[in-house]
């Protein structure tokens, strides 16, 4: 349930972008995300690695997308939101915003839910005969998706610049900079098309976008 309630959000904050990628549009992203944490009177979110344990500061607002829970707002008690998603503690702060902690075995398991439709639209991209693989760094930094160029050029998509405007790329990136949001990570990633034969960058999408 918990996944699809993910999905559910994430789906309605791609509403404005899955059919495109340019300037326009990056711009209603962005003012979409500010009206979100300026509702919160917080900054995106922080991230601290302890010893035993990760501490993430985020907008109340942005745990409740990742966690689903649906009544979590500034000043309530926190106790079963901790209990619920196995969490070692969470406050609010003067802020507006929360800190949680929870152990490194917890974190793992939360940026995997997180994960879920990334990876099912990294699947899907590979389902498409020109494409050769896809390599990704650790919180999908830099995704690089390898294809054959030759019959690229052959498929109904002319070319890797052709590539970057079709609809499953500008999803992925949109996925990724949500995904990346919520387990308090920053916004600057990239997506590269790369050639199969040659190893050679084809083109790519550096985000944020400009």
């Amino acid at each position: 349930m918990k996944k699809i309630l993910i999905i559910i959000t994430i789906f309605a904050l791609l509403s404005l972008t899955a059919c495109a990628v340019n300037k326009t549009m990056n711009t209603s992203i962005q003012n979409d995300q500010a009206a979100i944490e300026g509702s919160q009177n917080a900054s995106t979110g922080a991230i601290t690695e302890h010893s035993k344990t990760i501490e993430l500061t985020m907008p109340g607002v942005i745990f409740a997308m990742a966690t689903g829970e649906e009544n979590l707002s500034p000043g309530i008690d926190l106790t079963n939101f901790i209990k619920r998603n196995n969490f070692t503690s969470a406050k609010w702060n003067d802020n507006l915003s929360l800190t949680v902690t929870m152990t490194k075995d917890r974190y793992e398991e939360y940026k995997a839910d997180l994960a879920v439709p990334v990876e099912e639209t990294l699947e899907g991209i590979l389902t498409y005969p020109y494409m050769e693989g896809i390599e990704k760094e650790e919180g999908y930094k830099v995704v690089s998706i390898i294809v054959d160029s030759a019959i690229l050029d052959e498929d109904a998509i002319a070319s890797a610049d052709d590539l970057i405007t079709f609809y499953t790329i500008p999803m992925l990136g949109s996925y990724i900079k949500v995904y990346r949001q919520l387990i308090g990570l920053d916004n600057e990633f990239s997506i590269i098309i790369e050639d199969s034969e040659t190893g050679t960058k084809l083109t790519g999408i550096d985000y944020p976008l400009d």
